[in-house]
């Protein structure tokens, strides 16, 4: 469990209107909660990436110039799925990952 405050750093997001936090059960940002409650609430208010957009394309780039194809694949995927929970994407990024892949 964790603050609203920590989730949203591990996600890389600013939480500008925190309307999934304006229940009457009590619960603030800085209460510590489990991520499936944060991203409940989270997914109810109004939030802003912070750099994600830059550091995507810096780690998509640096993807290309190491490696192969497949790791080049590897590397491009965890970058999208980074930007997708980013973004409030994390059950989409988790069910994209669930998928089973074969690069070749």
């Amino acid at each position: 469990m964790a603050s609203a405050l920590v989730w949203a750093e591990i996600d890389g997001i600013e939480i500008i209107d925190p309307d999934g936090w304006r229940g009457a059960d009590g619960v603030v940002l800085a209460t510590p909660i489990t991520r499936a409650d944060y991203e409940a609430r989270r997914d109810a208010s109004t939030i802003r990436p912070i750099g994600i957009i830059h550091e995507t394309l810096a780690a998509l780039q640096d993807a290309q110039a190491e490696g192969d194809r497949e790791t080049w694949h590897v590397k491009a995927d965890d970058a999208l799925c980074r930007l997708l929970r980013g973004l409030g994407y994390g059950t989409i990024a988790d069910a994209f990952e669930a998928v089973p892949k074969w690069y070749a």
